[in-house]
Protein backbone atom coordinates (compact mmCIF):
# COMPACT_ATOMS: atom_id res chain seq x y z
CA UNK A 1 0.00 0.00 0.00
CA UNK A 2 2.79 2.54 1.01
CA UNK A 3 4.75 1.63 -2.07
CA UNK A 4 0.90 2.24 -3.86
CA UNK A 5 1.25 6.01 -2.47
CA UNK A 6 4.73 6.36 -2.92
CA UNK A 7 4.64 5.60 -7.00
CA UNK A 8 1.16 7.97 -7.54
CA UNK A 9 2.70 10.63 -5.18
CA UNK A 10 6.36 10.41 -7.69
CA UNK A 11 3.97 10.24 -10.81
CA UNK A 12 2.19 13.22 -9.89
CA UNK A 13 5.18 15.08 -9.21
CA UNK A 14 6.70 13.93 -12.67
CA UNK A 15 3.75 15.54 -14.30
CA UNK A 16 3.54 18.52 -12.38
CA UNK A 17 7.16 19.53 -12.97
CA UNK A 18 6.52 18.63 -16.59
CA UNK A 19 3.42 20.95 -16.96
CA UNK A 20 5.76 23.68 -15.23
CA UNK A 21 8.35 23.37 -17.63
CA UNK A 22 5.69 23.05 -20.79
CA UNK A 23 4.49 26.40 -19.03
CA UNK A 24 7.21 27.90 -18.52
CA UNK A 25 8.46 31.69 -20.48
CA UNK A 26 10.94 31.28 -23.57
CA UNK A 27 12.56 34.00 -25.15
CA UNK A 28 12.50 33.76 -29.40
CA UNK A 29 15.06 35.31 -31.83
CA UNK A 30 13.71 37.14 -34.53
CA UNK A 31 15.95 38.90 -37.03
CA UNK A 32 14.25 42.68 -36.42
CA UNK A 33 13.40 41.97 -32.46
CA UNK A 34 12.53 38.91 -30.32
CA UNK A 35 9.48 37.60 -27.97
CA UNK A 36 9.35 36.81 -24.45
CA UNK A 37 6.29 34.44 -23.36
CA UNK A 38 4.50 31.69 -23.12
CA UNK A 39 4.38 29.29 -26.23
CA UNK A 40 2.94 26.74 -28.23
CA UNK A 41 4.02 24.42 -30.93
CA UNK A 42 7.26 26.68 -30.90
CA UNK A 43 4.78 29.97 -31.51
CA UNK A 44 3.56 32.61 -29.42
CA UNK A 45 0.43 31.58 -27.36
CA UNK A 46 -0.59 32.84 -24.07
CA UNK A 47 0.62 36.10 -22.73
CA UNK A 48 3.46 37.45 -24.43
CA UNK A 49 5.81 40.31 -25.23
CA UNK A 50 6.95 40.82 -28.76
CA UNK A 51 9.18 43.07 -29.35
CA UNK A 52 10.33 44.42 -33.04
CA UNK A 53 13.77 47.44 -33.89
CA UNK A 54 12.75 50.83 -33.27
CA UNK A 55 9.69 51.44 -31.35
CA UNK A 56 7.40 49.07 -31.89
CA UNK A 57 6.17 46.61 -28.84
CA UNK A 58 3.50 44.68 -27.67
CA UNK A 59 2.34 43.32 -24.60
CA UNK A 60 -0.96 40.75 -24.37
CA UNK A 61 -2.62 37.88 -25.44
CA UNK A 62 -1.38 35.27 -28.43
CA UNK A 63 -3.07 32.67 -30.03
CA UNK A 64 -0.76 30.32 -32.09
CA UNK A 65 1.62 32.99 -33.41
CA UNK A 66 -0.91 35.93 -33.92
CA UNK A 67 -2.09 38.55 -31.37
CA UNK A 68 -5.54 37.72 -29.99
CA UNK A 69 -7.31 38.51 -26.93
CA UNK A 70 -6.73 41.99 -25.20
CA UNK A 71 -3.20 43.89 -25.73
CA UNK A 72 -1.05 46.90 -25.68
CA UNK A 73 0.94 48.21 -28.89
CA UNK A 74 3.24 50.91 -29.16
CA UNK A 75 4.53 52.16 -32.33
CA UNK A 76 6.16 54.94 -34.27
CA UNK A 77 5.43 56.35 -37.81
CA UNK A 78 8.40 58.36 -39.21
CA UNK A 79 7.26 61.31 -41.61
CA UNK A 80 8.92 64.62 -43.53
CA UNK A 81 8.40 66.09 -40.25
CA UNK A 82 9.02 63.90 -37.81
CA UNK A 83 7.39 60.77 -35.91
CA UNK A 84 4.06 60.42 -34.78
CA UNK A 85 3.84 57.97 -31.61
CA UNK A 86 0.98 55.63 -31.33
CA UNK A 87 -0.31 53.55 -28.69
CA UNK A 88 -3.61 51.27 -28.90
CA UNK A 89 -5.21 49.18 -26.31
CA UNK A 90 -7.55 47.09 -26.25
CA UNK A 91 -9.22 43.83 -28.30
CA UNK A 92 -7.02 41.69 -30.75
CA UNK A 93 -7.84 39.15 -33.46
CA UNK A 94 -6.15 37.60 -36.21
CA UNK A 95 -3.75 39.58 -35.37
CA UNK A 96 -4.96 43.11 -35.62
CA UNK A 97 -7.18 45.50 -33.48
CA UNK A 98 -10.92 44.06 -33.67
CA UNK A 99 -13.31 44.91 -30.64
CA UNK A 100 -13.14 47.65 -28.16
CA UNK A 101 -10.41 49.74 -28.29
CA UNK A 102 -8.32 53.15 -27.76
CA UNK A 103 -6.16 54.05 -30.04
CA UNK A 104 -3.97 57.74 -29.30
CA UNK A 105 -1.75 59.52 -31.38
CA UNK A 106 0.79 62.30 -30.22
CA UNK A 107 3.92 64.23 -32.42
CA UNK A 108 4.03 66.35 -35.77
CA UNK A 109 1.70 66.16 -38.68
CA UNK A 110 3.06 66.97 -41.92
CA UNK A 111 3.70 71.13 -42.99
CA UNK A 112 0.49 70.37 -45.63
CA UNK A 113 -2.66 69.13 -43.40
CA UNK A 114 -6.28 69.13 -43.57
CA UNK A 115 -9.45 67.91 -45.89
CA UNK A 116 -8.75 64.50 -44.21
CA UNK A 117 -11.96 62.47 -42.80
CA UNK A 118 -10.78 63.91 -39.03
CA UNK A 119 -11.55 66.94 -39.44
CA UNK A 120 -12.86 68.50 -43.16
CA UNK A 121 -11.79 71.87 -43.44
CA UNK A 122 -8.93 73.56 -45.94
CA UNK A 123 -5.05 72.90 -45.89
CA UNK A 124 -3.00 75.13 -44.15
CA UNK A 125 0.69 75.74 -45.13
CA UNK A 126 1.90 75.40 -41.42
CA UNK A 127 4.27 72.62 -39.17
CA UNK A 128 1.09 71.51 -36.45
CA UNK A 129 1.85 69.80 -33.43
CA UNK A 130 -1.22 67.05 -33.28
CA UNK A 131 -2.59 64.94 -30.25
CA UNK A 132 -5.39 62.76 -31.04
CA UNK A 133 -7.60 60.08 -29.25
CA UNK A 134 -10.06 57.76 -30.41
CA UNK A 135 -11.78 55.76 -28.01
CA UNK A 136 -14.32 52.54 -29.70
CA UNK A 137 -14.86 50.35 -31.87
CA UNK A 138 -12.63 48.40 -34.15
CA UNK A 139 -13.16 45.79 -36.97
CA UNK A 140 -10.58 44.41 -39.02
CA UNK A 141 -8.13 46.87 -37.91
CA UNK A 142 -9.79 49.93 -38.33
CA UNK A 143 -12.20 51.87 -36.98
CA UNK A 144 -15.87 50.49 -37.36
CA UNK A 145 -19.05 51.03 -35.47
CA UNK A 146 -19.69 53.41 -32.60
CA UNK A 147 -16.64 55.56 -31.51
CA UNK A 148 -15.49 58.85 -29.72
CA UNK A 149 -12.95 60.79 -31.42
CA UNK A 150 -10.95 64.03 -29.94
CA UNK A 151 -8.02 65.51 -32.15
CA UNK A 152 -6.15 68.52 -30.70
CA UNK A 153 -4.42 70.36 -33.41
CA UNK A 154 -1.43 73.71 -32.31
CA UNK A 155 -0.61 75.32 -34.57
CA UNK A 156 3.35 76.06 -34.35
CA UNK A 157 3.96 79.41 -35.97
CA UNK A 158 0.69 81.26 -34.53
CA UNK A 159 0.50 79.10 -31.40
CA UNK A 160 -3.73 78.97 -32.02
CA UNK A 161 -5.44 75.36 -31.03
CA UNK A 162 -8.24 73.76 -32.69
CA UNK A 163 -10.13 71.31 -30.86
CA UNK A 164 -12.27 68.66 -32.64
CA UNK A 165 -14.43 66.01 -31.23
CA UNK A 166 -16.95 63.96 -32.93
CA UNK A 167 -18.90 61.39 -31.63
CA UNK A 168 -20.96 58.40 -33.56
CA UNK A 169 -20.77 55.86 -36.12
CA UNK A 170 -17.97 54.83 -38.06
CA UNK A 171 -17.29 52.86 -41.39
CA UNK A 172 -13.86 51.26 -42.59
CA UNK A 173 -12.03 54.01 -40.68
CA UNK A 174 -14.36 57.04 -41.67
CA UNK A 175 -16.98 58.72 -39.56
CA UNK A 176 -20.01 57.49 -41.91
CA UNK A 177 -23.72 57.06 -40.51
CA UNK A 178 -25.25 59.45 -37.83
CA UNK A 179 -22.81 61.53 -35.28
CA UNK A 180 -21.87 64.74 -33.97
CA UNK A 181 -18.91 66.99 -34.92
CA UNK A 182 -17.73 69.96 -32.53
CA UNK A 183 -14.89 71.97 -33.67
CA UNK A 184 -13.41 75.01 -31.26
CA UNK A 185 -10.83 77.57 -32.26
CA UNK A 186 -10.01 80.08 -29.56
CA UNK A 187 -13.93 81.37 -28.26
CA UNK A 188 -15.44 80.29 -31.44
CA UNK A 189 -17.23 77.17 -31.25
CA UNK A 190 -19.12 75.48 -34.79
CA UNK A 191 -21.33 72.14 -34.23
CA UNK A 192 -22.76 70.01 -36.06
CA UNK A 193 -25.02 67.12 -35.72
CA UNK A 194 -26.80 65.13 -38.93
CA UNK A 195 -25.01 62.36 -41.27
CA UNK A 196 -21.66 61.68 -42.57
CA UNK A 197 -20.64 59.47 -45.33
CA UNK A 198 -16.70 58.55 -45.64
CA UNK A 199 -15.85 61.74 -43.41
CA UNK A 200 -17.50 64.14 -45.37
CA UNK A 201 -20.67 65.72 -43.75
CA UNK A 202 -24.02 64.46 -45.86
CA UNK A 203 -27.54 64.79 -45.87
CA UNK A 204 -29.79 66.39 -43.23
CA UNK A 205 -28.87 67.89 -39.99
CA UNK A 206 -28.62 70.97 -37.71
CA UNK A 207 -25.64 73.13 -37.22
CA UNK A 208 -24.79 75.81 -34.70
CA UNK A 209 -22.10 78.87 -34.70
CA UNK A 210 -21.19 80.67 -31.34
CA UNK A 211 -18.50 83.25 -30.42
CA UNK A 212 -18.24 83.48 -26.91
CA UNK A 213 -16.66 86.66 -26.76
CA UNK A 214 -19.50 88.21 -28.72
CA UNK A 215 -22.11 86.42 -27.21
CA UNK A 216 -23.81 85.33 -29.90
CA UNK A 217 -25.42 81.78 -31.48
CA UNK A 218 -27.11 80.55 -34.85
CA UNK A 219 -28.55 77.79 -35.09
CA UNK A 220 -29.57 76.06 -39.04
CA UNK A 221 -31.26 73.77 -40.35
CA UNK A 222 -28.61 72.46 -43.08
CA UNK A 223 -28.49 69.49 -46.06
CA UNK A 224 -24.69 68.49 -46.85
CA UNK A 225 -23.75 66.82 -49.95
CA UNK A 226 -19.98 65.09 -49.85
CA UNK A 227 -18.77 67.64 -47.73
CA UNK A 228 -20.55 70.80 -49.63
CA UNK A 229 -23.44 72.67 -47.80
CA UNK A 230 -26.04 72.70 -50.19
CA UNK A 231 -28.75 74.64 -47.93
CA UNK A 232 -29.50 76.67 -44.74
CA UNK A 233 -32.93 77.61 -43.56
CA UNK A 234 -35.21 77.86 -40.48
CA UNK A 235 -32.15 79.83 -39.13
CA UNK A 236 -32.21 81.54 -35.44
Amino acid sequence: MKKTILFILALSLCFSTAAVAASAKVTIKYKDGYYFGYTKNKLPHGKGTRVWERTLRYDGDWVNGQRQGQGYLLFATSLEAGEIISEYTGQWKNDTFHGKGELSDSGYQLEKFGGSHYINYDEVDYMYISDDTYNGEFKNGQREGSGKYNFLLTNDETNVTTQVTYQGEWKKGFMDGKGTLTRIVNEKTEKYVGGFIKGLKHGKGTETLSNKSAKTTKTCQVVYKNGKKMSATSCK
